[in-house]
């Protein structure tokens, strides 16, 4: 799934698949549907944001095993304080969407 959500005045690409959560606890060494259960931890969109946003700019043999935390503490300093987590409701509707049956049924009744 590919959107592209604005944190205060950037636009920013983002791309889910299912190669997002693998790369999530590469990166942020915990899993990532465990950390989404917890809805006070703002930090977990802001996380899931920025896997999301790198997936958009290279292939993933490009980031597989480069991709490291300092990476994500410079992308974060791109934004203000609220930004990502004004907009934690966008990014976890657009990474559900890449779960999302897409195929129609061919059975009919």
């Amino acid at each position: 799934m590919r959107g592209t959500i604005t944190f205060g005045d950037k636009p920013i690409e983002l791309v889910a698949n299912g190669a997002t959560p693998v790369l999530y606890k590469r990166v942020f060494r915990h899993d990532f549907l465990n950390s989404a259960n917890k809805q006070d931890d703002m930090d977990v969109y802001a996380e899931l944001a920025f896997i999301m946003a790198k997936q958009a700019e290279k292939p993933l043999t490009e980031l597989i095993n480069a991709l490291k935390y300092e990476d994500y503490l410079e992308w974060i300093e791109n934004f203000g304080a609220m930004d990502l987590a004004e907009k934690a409701t966008d990014i976890f509707t657009l990474y559900q969407g890449q779960a999302m049956q897409t195929s129609v049924s061919k059975k009919k009744k």
